[in-house]
């Protein structure tokens, strides 16, 4: 907030200063599939382990804050959840995205923001046939 005071402009000063290389490495250790994370579910468990670096990438993008709870599903008693805000699915598929999948920088740019226009156009078929591509 006081980088956006100081220059003057918003931007995603969040997700620039709060993206660890230690969450990529955790991501691409893990077993998770990144379309999965626009709509996952997750039981209160796994959500508050606070060991979760070794138990659940899910919990670990929780709780720094990647993902938030978007619903509840009491038949299982669990939280469905999804990329909290623009910014962090911004720069989700813009930086770290690229980082886990092994992208060029000039290539990705191009197709990261043809991942973006899928994702805010609310079209997951698309989002998942050029995440398949890759």
């Amino acid at each position: 907030m006081f980088s956006a005071f100081e220059l003057k402009t918003l931007d995603n000063f969040w997700f620039a200063t709060g993206t660890p290389t230690f969450l990529v490495r955790a991501l691409r250790d893990s077993d998770v599939y990144l379309p999965d994370l626009l709509h996952d579910e997750a039981d209160i468990t796994e959500l508050s382990d606070i060991d979760s670096y070794r138990t659940s990438s899910i919990g670990l993008l929780f709780q720094t804050g990647y993902l938030t709870i978007k619903g509840y599903n009491p038949d299982y008693e669990t939280y469905i959840l999804g990329l909290p805000n623009v910014e962090v699915s911004t720069g989700f598929f813009k930086d770290l995205l690229p980082e886990y999948m092994d992208m060029p920088k000039g290539k990705s740019l191009k197709e990261i923001r043809a991942f973006i226009k899928d994702v805010r156009d609310g079209d997951p078929e698309s989002f998942l046939v050029r995440l398949r591509s890759f």
